[in-house]
C-alpha cells in the first residue's frame, strides 16, 4: 500500500488491486480466466511516493500479484519494465535523475 503525493490518502498497491480484481471477478464472473490477456505494468509511483521501497521490494510484489493470478487460473501475462521513470515530467522535477534512473535499472534488472 502506498500513499498520494502528501502522505495523506491511502491508495492500494498493486497486490491489493490484484486481490479486489480476484474477488470480483470470481463472484460475478462465469468466464474462464484462463482466456483473458492480464496486462500489468506498475512501479512508478512507488518510486516517488514511497521512497523507502527498494526496486527489488516493487518487483517482488508485481510478481507476488502474478502468482496470485495463476492461482485462480490464469495464464496469460504481458508484463512492462519500468519506464525510465527519470524522463516523465513529475520527475524531472525533483532534480533527482541519477537516482530515479538507477532505481529504474534495479527494477528492470530485478523483473
Amino acid at each position: 500500500q502506498g500513499y498520494t503525493k502528501d502522505n495523506t490518502v491511502p491508495t492500494p498497491g498493486v497486490r491489493q488491486q490484484v486481490a479486489t480484481y480476484i474477488q470480483q471477478k470470481l463472484r460475478t464472473s462465469h468466464h474462464s480466466l484462463r482466456k483473458k490477456l492480464y496486462v500489468i505494468w506498475t512501479g512508478g509511483n512507488d518510486f516517488f511516493y514511497n521512497p523507502t521501497l527498494q526496486p527489488e521490494q516493487i518487483v517482488d510484489s508485481l510478481m507476488n500479484s502474478v502468482t496470485d493470478l495463476l492461482a485462480v487460473g490464469a495464464k496469460n501475462f504481458l508484463l512492462f519494465n519500468q519506464v525510465p521513470i527519470q524522463t516523465l515530467p513529475s520527475f524531472q522535477q525533483s532534480n533527482q535523475a541519477i537516482f530515479f534512473k538507477n532505481l529504474t535499472d534495479r527494477a528492470n534488472i530485478h523483473l
